[in-house]
């Protein structure tokens, strides 16, 4: 009963304490490999050389040698001062610590969002050495982003990747200017924007919520597909039964062009569109194909009228029991995977266009100038609406001082 005593002990302390208390150890001994090994070691053995020795099965001489410059740079000695052994018994345990966070997705595993999370998974381990473990869970494939935000918000679930507009509620609508038609030119400039001065608009507007955001990523350009007859301007869409997602300002925007918006989730498109509830989708190229869509639609009009936004987020209560290190590894890593996806859903997309049109013929129309233009016309009512007036300028849209 007794052994295990101060290892309990040491987990009730705070991750911010010791992080104070061994900040020295931890900079003396960063990338010390040989010299961690033998403190876990050291430690586990009650400070017995010999034992210690076979344990890391090394001659005893060696073992020696590891200590004296132990108690040199970290002046101590274990050996003799009982203080000293357990002191470094308390940093041996938070230097071996695992950190486990759970993330959950509702997307199949070949989307880019999942290979996305997957990529975060392998360089969080990575730039953690280990320390930090990031469980991914496929919770279904039904694009229930709401579940998520709510699993996360109430601690049952430390990290999600979700759609944009779940977080109208928590930012007093901020978000929501995300689900206005034709806010970006182009992936560059939504890449920038959103993951720097927007991104911090958005943290701050959480600050009363549960939840951090720690950054956005996309799947592409959301294109809108038709069955029967082609859809090039916006009189085309007329009585069309459209789904789109859980958006109320793309179904705004339908419905001032006479079609009727049918908000589902994504899981259940697939037989809506066989039953002929709706007859019109709207995805990136990627989902149209992955998901089958294009089986039961002949058009895809190539209009960059909506992008598609997400944003992985993190339990603020998880996020402040890390410590300031492990933060930053996180943070490092979401930035990579960030500039990755924004990449690598650009190649994918092209990819998958290709395959819809040449090997299942999907009929590719793109509106003219003048075409575009009467599409964009019908979003101004939206821009005069929203009231926030104060992003629009931040994304430099046509649109910002309607």
């Amino acid at each position: 009963m007794s052994s295990y005593i101060f290892e309990y002990l040491v987990s009730t302390l705070s991750p911010h304490h010791l992080a104070r208390q061994f900040k020295h150890y931890t900079t003396v001994l960063r990338n010390k490999k040989n010299l961690l090994e033998t403190i876990s070691s050291l430690t586990k053995n009650n400070t017995v050389l010999t034992t210690t020795a076979q344990d890391l099965n090394l001659h005893r001489n060696t073992v020696l040698n590891r200590y004296s410059t132990l108690r040199q740079i970290l002046s101590l000695d274990p050996l003799y001062f009982d203080t000293d052994r357990a002191n470094l018994r308390a940093y041996s345990l938070y230097s071996n610590k695992r950190i486990t966070l759970q993330a959950g997705i509702v997307i199949q595993p070949n989307s880019v969002l999942h290979r996305g999370m997957q990529k975060l998974v392998q360089l969080i381990e990575q730039k953690s050495k280990g320390v930090i473990l990031l469980n991914l869970h496929t919770l279904s494939m039904s694009g229930n982003n709401k579940l998520l935000f709510d699993l996360v918000s109430r601690n049952a679930l430390d990290m999600a990747v979700l759609s944009t507009s779940v977080l109208n509620d928590a930012t007093n609508n901020r978000s929501k200017v995300l689900e206005l038609p034709f806010l970006f030119q182009s992936y560059n400039q939504a890449r920038k924007i959103l993951n720097t001065r927007f991104l911090d608009i958005i943290n701050a507007s959480l600050s009363s919520g549960g939840i951090r955001c720690l950054g956005f990523w996309s799947m592409g350009w959301r294109y809108i597909t038709s069955q029967d007859s082609p859809v090039l301007v916006p009189a085309d869409l007329k009585n069309r039964k459209i789904r789109i997602m859980h958006n109320d300002t793309i179904s705004q925007y339908f419905e001032m062009m006479g079609a009727t918006p049918i908000k589902m989730h994504y899981g259940d498109v697939i037989k809506a569109l066989q039953s002929g509830i709706v007859d019109s989708q709207e995805n990136p190229y990627s989902n149209t194909l992955e998901m089958g869509f294009f089986k039961y639609q002949q058009f895809i009009t190539q209009l960059k009228y909506h992008l598609s936004v997400e944003s992985c987020i993190i339990s603020k209560t998880r996020w402040n029991s890390l410590d300031a290190e492990h933060q930053e590894i996180i943070a490092s890593a979401m930035n990579e995977t960030t500039e990755w996806i924004f990449t690598e859903q650009q190649q994918f997309n092209q990819k998958c266009k290709k395959i819809l049109v040449e090997d299942h013929g999907l009929q590719l129309l793109t509106p003219s100038a003048k075409e575009e233009q009467q599409w964009r016309s019908h979003s101004l009512p939206l821009y005069k609406e929203y009231p926030h007036k104060d992003l629009l300028k931040l994304f430099s849209t046509t649109w910002s001082g309607a």
